[in-house]
């Protein structure tokens, strides 16, 4: 079983087009303590959320060689929540160290800590107040 800790939405303006947005922060504990982060970032103009899962150890002396970061879209179809990987090189969180290294595509795919991505994306969906209120306005 998973949870998180919810860190406040920051307010912020969308890169690409200006116009508001919104950016998340959220750490990742299971029965052992905590394993991983997710950041995220959207905007109501655009039908997508933009994602990165960093997954692997967070304790005390752990380094980022420790992690991997797996660069991410979420969005809906027809009802139903999608999840596509993407390359580092696509991600606005590519540079940011801490996350471990940031996996293309192709090495995410067949990365050992996958399944435990899709399980912190699925719960995305299910239990992020700030990402169910984003998509429930896109399915109005």
């Amino acid at each position: 079983m998973i949870r998180f800790e919810l860190e406040p939405p920051v307010r912020t303006t969308c890169h690409c087009c200006g116009k508001p947005a919104t950016r998340l922060t959220r750490f990742v504990y299971d029965d052992f303590g905590a394993y991983g982060v997710y950041f995220a970032s959207f905007a109501p103009q655009h039908r997508d959320v933009k994602a990165i899962v960093s997954i692997g150890e967070w304790g005390d002396g752990t380094t980022p060689a420790d992690r991997a970061a797996f660069a991410m879209v979420l969005w809906q179809n027809a009802g139903n929540h999608a999840v596509t990987l993407v390359d580092a090189a696509d991600s606005p969180w590519n540079d940011v160290d801490l996350l471990g290294p940031v996996l293309d595509r192709d090495e995410a795919l067949v990365h050992p800590r996958l399944e435990d991505v899709y399980n912190v994306t699925d719960h995305m969906f299910s239990d992020d107040p700030e990402i169910i209120g984003f998509f429930a306005k896109r399915a109005r």
